[in-house]
């Protein structure tokens, strides 16, 4: 899996940010020893004592009085991440004059200033910064590399904005700060920018990897498109396969040579989301509309070149309303799900999806992500978690006093223990978007808690015969959606599973069968151009799209992006099938 180098290596950072203060803090003692750069360095506190006061409000990185309080300020906005803009520039400037200081002095390590680097990168991100803040940043800053971080985060954010040509000033103002590779990588995007070209081409990029942990993945997609080439249909469009490699300039490789040497008019890939990102940035700046067949949402798309082809979380859930509301006649919801980021995303787009919809979430409850155990998740949301305050449900005692009956109003449901208090439901369908190892596990706990005649729901995650395995009986009736049906009697369904396992040997998985649906996509929109294409009109091809019939389902554009129509799907008699 290629990661962000950002995210490699932040992670190492925030391990480690105690040995770095220690030989931060032996710089300074060491650097102190010159009187030089000690009127140098007092005189920037009390210049920014000021500024901190307002700034960094329990923060002691102003204190003047010992450079052990400036370390622990350092400690501090690590540990503590501020919300405010104008509190992230003055920690941004803060600890860009540190860095100045230290440089000056020779003592800036080039350990010390990676991970400082790393530091200027939180403060400008999730989320980025505002233009405006941006722009102070960079009119105050005093060396080169805070200046380069802000200049790369002001040219990621207007290149967004598909403003290419002004967002490419602000990498021209990019320096070799010794530090950092922000320079080696703006000399890379002006140089792709330098061959941008509006050529035409009948030939189709694919990214897919050859080599390492995602390579059966990259064959998959192989197999797939290699049944779309073979079909007649496809005469005369060319495509040509490129290694993503395991690293980011194995990547840059293939990419430029898709687009510089073979002058290809789209790609298809990547396939991992850290590749998908790298090459949605360097293909807005060549123009060139790329597929990722990336699975992840939320995707840093950096402008309208990008699309993605697997099926929304948006979409799922528009389907799992529609169902809920005009199949099951049902208006109340329950949302049991995971603590990870598909979890909060899915409860986050639910509950926006179901109250335009006119269905109520009367529940939600959380859960560690990866556990086996739900009973008191489960509990709460039947009201089980506290039996104490149901005690008024208890029959009354056979030695109670005549009187003492009489006093208690007659409850003909009533339980002799509060061991026997039933689950008390107030939603009829219970939404849980986690995968199908995990549900299968939470599922038998629903009858042991006594819990009857709710209707399971979930997403894609869920299509997987684990959900049976584990959920065993208990999974009978669970609904989910997904978007490719190995079983589908359509046309070109049965096309495509008899030219894959006649060619791969084995049934198409759906990434298969997205990324059968992609290259067809591109062959349908070279075959309308009639002749060479140029990358604009794929990419306004692409933006048009009106409803393609793919074996994943309909696929349309919608605000400039690739949406499907969700399939459902149920399990019946120990098997997964289409829900009709």
């Amino acid at each position: 899996m290629m990661l962000n180098k950002f995210e490699r290596q932040k992670a190492i950072l925030t391990k480690r940010p105690i040995r770095l203060l220690s030989r931060f803090m032996d710089s300074l003692r060491a650097a102190l020893k010159s009187s030089f750069f000690t009127i140098i360095l007092f005189s920037l506190l009390g210049c920014s004592q000021h500024r901190a006061d307002q700034a960094y409000v329990g923060v002691p990185g102003g204190d003047t009085s010992s450079v052990d309080s400036l370390v622990q300020g350092l400690r501090y906005i690590r540990e503590h991440p501020a919300e405010r803009e104008d509190e992230r520039v003055q920690r941004f400037l803060w600890l860009d004059q540190w860095i100045q200081s230290l440089d000056e002095s020779n003592r800036l390590t080039p350990e010390m200033g990676r991970e400082f680097f790393l530091d200027f990168n939180s403060f400008v991100k999730d989320p980025s910064l505002g233009r405006a803040s941006l722009e102070t940043i960079v009119s105050r800053a005093e060396t080169k590399l805070g200046r380069n971080v802000a200049n790369y985060e002001l040219y990621l954010n207007i290149l967004k904005d598909q403003s290419i040509e002004s967002a490419l000033s602000y990498v021209r103002s990019i320096e070799d700060d010794g530090i950092s590779d922000l320079h080696f990588r703006a000399q890379q995007l002006l140089n792709l920018q330098s061959n941008r070209a509006l050529s035409e081409s009948r030939r189709i990029g694919v990214l897919i990897p050859f080599k390492g942990e995602f390579q059966a993945y990259g064959r998959q997609v192989m197999n797939a498109v290699q049944v779309a080439s073979n079909l007649a249909y496809s005469d005369g469009v060319e495509f040509l396969f490129r290694d993503a490699g395991e690293t980011e300039d194995e990547l840059l490789e293939s990419f430029q040579k898709l687009v510089l040497e073979d002058k290809v008019a789209g790609i298809i890939g990547p396939i991992s989301s850290a590749a998908s990102e790298f090459v949605f940035e360097r293909a807005q700046i060549m123009g060139v509309p790329v597929v990722s067949l990336a699975p992840r949402e939320n995707l840093e798309m950096y402008g309208p070149y990008s699309f993605r082809s697997t099926l929304s979380l948006e979409d799922q859930i528009e389907a799992l309303a529609k169902l809920i509301r005009e199949k099951m006649r049902a208006k109340r919801v329950g949302i049991l799900y995971p603590d990870s980021r598909y979890g909060w995303d899915a409860s986050k787009i639910a509950e926006r999806v179901f109250d335009e919809r006119g269905v109520q979430i009367r529940q939600f409850q959380i859960y560690p992500e990866g556990a086996t155990d739900f009973k008191n998740e489960l509990k709460r949301m039947t009201r089980l978690d506290y039996p104490k305050l149901r005690v008024a449900e208890l029959c009354p005692k056979r030695d109670q006093s005549a009187d003492e009956e009489a006093d208690r109003p007659a409850n003909p449901n009533c339980v002799e223990s509060l061991n026997d208090l039933p689950p008390i439901l107030d939603f009829e369908v219970l939404l849980v978007p986690d995968f199908a190892d995990t549900v299968g596990l939470m599922l038998p706990t629903l009858p042991f808690l006594k819990i009857y005649g709710l209707q399971v729901v979930g997403l894609s995650g869920l299509n997987s015969m684990k959900l049976v395995e584990r959920g065993q009986q208990h999974a009978e009736g669970v609904i989910f959606t997904d978007s490719f049906d190995v079983d589908s009697a359509s046309v070109q369904n049965r096309l495509f599973l008899e030219k894959y396992e006649e060619l791969a040997q084995e049934k198409p998985s759906k990434l298969a069968a997205e990324a059968f649906d992609v290259s067809m996509i591109f062959v349908s929109l070279m075959r309308k151009a009639s002749g060479a294409t140029t990358r604009d009109q794929i990419f306004s091809g692409l933006r048009n799209l009106y409803n393609f019939p793919g074996v994943t389902g309909e696929i349309y554009a919608d605000q400039g992006q690739l949406r499907k129509r969700a399939r459902l799907f149920i399990v019946r008699d120990g098997k997964i099938k289409s829900f009709q």
